[in-house]
């Protein structure tokens, strides 16, 4: 039995059809005609264009009996601004465009009439501007849609086909990546973060990676997700690196990573450390034992001793060819050990 097309963005779809339908043309603002004149004259489709300005008074007025978010009631100010991105031309995202700031102007001093400053601001603005806007999007879809997704499949016990399995593997894979992203790297995505984190205030027991699309899913397949984009992200920022992690070494490192013990990009260090600590180590150490031998012992004695009975001459050329040798080693075994030192004394930000 084919899955309903719509089950994966049900909810998200009729959230947002509601805010274009429940309170249009049940609110006036003079200024509608002034931003409506506006958006025709420079987006000529699509058709309805001219609707919004209706559509967005009949939901600012009526912002405290917007439609119900169930658990993400809390967020709706930002399902709105979702909206709004959603429902204006995409063209308005050049802000250095005069026209579109001119248009943005317009919709912030409508919202303005509507006192609620302290309760709902117009974010549109940064998110229309987002380069992420679609992964943000995505994962407060995700959020939205996954009581009807978990109730479907996972206790409806429907149907899961490959195409549903790829489609929550999609939304469970970007949950799980942008957890890492959030987790590694704070504050440098600050937009995709703050969504995330407005998720798991909601979903604390990690919900969302948990669909198991009625069995069809397994933590051995997220597990793969994610270490394939890891594997992709990795080879798209460091292009020249040919040789990749063994996936017995990726999967190591996906568990680390996902009970927080570690980043990926620890164990390359460690095993660096490890490279130049058996280099080194050995190299030390015979050097050691010979200079002892050959300076403390009677072997170095009797050595010497011979070598001076049998060529006076070949002796001093082989103790000065000795010593520059020796000096030459040493030289080298300091540097060797300086470099060692700072090396393992490295510890990454």
């Amino acid at each position: 039995m084919q899955t309903p097309v719509n089950v994966h963005n049900q909810t998200s779809n009729n959230h947002y059809n509601l805010l274009d339908k429940r309170f249009h043309d049940k609110v006036t603002n003079n200024k509608c005609d002034d931003l409506n004149a506006e958006l025709v004259s420079q987006y000529k489709s699509p058709h309805d264009i001219s609707l919004f300005c209706s559509r967005l008074i009949g939901n600012l007025s009526n912002y405290s009996t917007l439609p119900t978010l169930y658990k993400l009631e809390k967020y709706k100010c930002q399902y709105l601004n979702l909206w709004i991105c959603e429902r204006l031309p995409k063209e308005l995202g050049k802000t250095d465009n005069e026209n579109s700031q001119r248009i943005i102007n317009k919709i912030k001093d409508i919202w303005n009439d509507y006192n609620l400053k302290e309760t709902c601001s117009w974010d549109f603005i940064s998110y229309i501007n987002y380069p992420n806007y679609i992964k943000m999007k995505q994962l407060y879809d995700y959020a939205l849609n996954y009581r009807v997704l978990q109730s479907y499949f996972d206790k409806q016990k429907k149907p899961c086909t490959n195409e549903d399995k790829r489609l929550i593997l999609e939304n469970i894979k970007l949950y799980e990546l942008v957890k890492r992203k959030c987790e590694t790297n704070s504050g440098t995505d600050s937009l995709l973060c703050t969504a995330l984190g407005n998720i798991l205030s909601i979903y604390t027991n990690d919900e969302l990676s948990k669909l198991t699309c009625n069995g069809k899913i397994t933590e051995d397949d997220i597990q793969r997700e994610i270490q394939n984009s890891l594997e992709e992200l990795d080879s798209k920022t460091n292009p020249d690196v040919v040789a990749m992690p063994s996936s017995i070494e990726n999967e190591r490192i996906v568990e680390e990573f996902k009970s927080g013990a570690v980043t990926p990009e620890e164990p390359s260090l460690f095993s660096n450390s490890s490279k130049a600590t058996s280099v080194v180590f050995p190299l030390i150490s015979t050097v050691f034992i010979f200079f002892s031998l050959y300076k403390f012992t009677p072997a170095g004695s009797w050595l010497h001793s011979r070598l001076l009975r049998n060529k006076i001459v070949s002796l001093n050329a082989s103790e000065e060819g000795t010593n520059e040798i020796l000096e030459d080693t040493f030289d080298s075994v300091n540097k060797n050990v300086t470099e060692y030192n700072h090396h393992v004394g490295y510890q990454p930000s």
